[in-house]
């Protein structure tokens, strides 16, 4: 007797219909046209009176408009203006009003930049990628469900498996697309002007004259005391030299 099925031993018999040509494909479809992605991008260069406070209206600005803060850091030397960094993503929608309520935090725009990338077809092909994996997927699953020789199963488990690593990687993809494209990032950097800081210590020239006195009497005590110690430690050595002058 003949054992029938309706897999093919993969070394027996010709491959199933299903798995002659490649993977099974996925079925036409009308498509309207695409929805535009754009991955929009800002920058800001701005001059603020105090970079504290400024840092701090970014924030309430960006979250105003349904955004976060990506990052931020301050730099403060203590020598001179403190400057911040942030990065800031916020809908697109909001992303020509949010550049300018920023705008209106400085009190002058050093420099500003946008820049759009499309990226739309790059999108539909990734969707269609999507739907025909997706498709095969299916298939796939479809021919597992009939009983067939475990080579003919571990077969179309392995391409099962396969084309659902490929969609997993096209839906991560997709999903960092769809991040880029809803959400705008815009730069800011902040500098503060410069200033210059009246000392606030008072003036007391009295007082600096007697701290001088004192410091210069102490400098004197100490070169005394060193003459001292150098007159005793000659008067002891005076015995010595004379011994070995002698002695010679």
């Amino acid at each position: 007797l003949t054992e029938t099925s309706d897999f093919a031993a993969p070394s027996a018999a010709p491959m199933p219909a299903e798995f002659k040509g490649g993977a099974p494909s996925a079925p036409s479809q009308t498509t309207s046209a695409p929805e535009q992605r754009i991955i929009k991008t800002g920058g800001l260069e701005l001059r603020v009176a105090d970079a504290g406070k400024a840092s701090d209206r970014v924030k309430t600005v960006v979250t105003g408009k349904g955004g976060f803060i990506e990052s931020s850091a301050m730099n403060d030397t203590g020598e001179g203006p403190r400057t911040a960094e942030l990065v800031v993503r916020v809908p697109v929608s909001a992303f020509e009003q949010t550049m300018s309520e920023l705008k209106g935090i400085a009190v002058v725009v050093l420099n500003e930049e946008v820049s759009g990338q499309d990226i739309t077809e790059e999108f539909v092909d990734l969707e269609a990628d999507l739907r025909n994996s997706r498709a095969e997927e299916a298939s796939y699953l479809e021919i597992m469900k009939r009983s067939g020789k475990i080579e003919e199963v571990l077969m179309v488990a392995e391409r099962l498996a396969d084309v659902r690593g490929r969609i997993q990687r096209l839906e991560g993809r997709q999903r960092f697309l769809e991040n880029r494209t809803d959400l705008a990032t815009i730069g800011v950097s902040l500098t503060e002007e410069t200033r210059v800081t009246v000392p606030t210590r008072t003036w007391r020239p009295l007082e600096v004259l007697r701290q001088s006195g004192l410091e210069l009497v102490q400098t004197l005590q100490a070169f005394v005391d060193f003459l001292i110690r150098f007159v005793v430690g000659l008067a002891a050595i005076i015995p010595f030299l004379a011994f070995t002058a002698l002695i010679v």
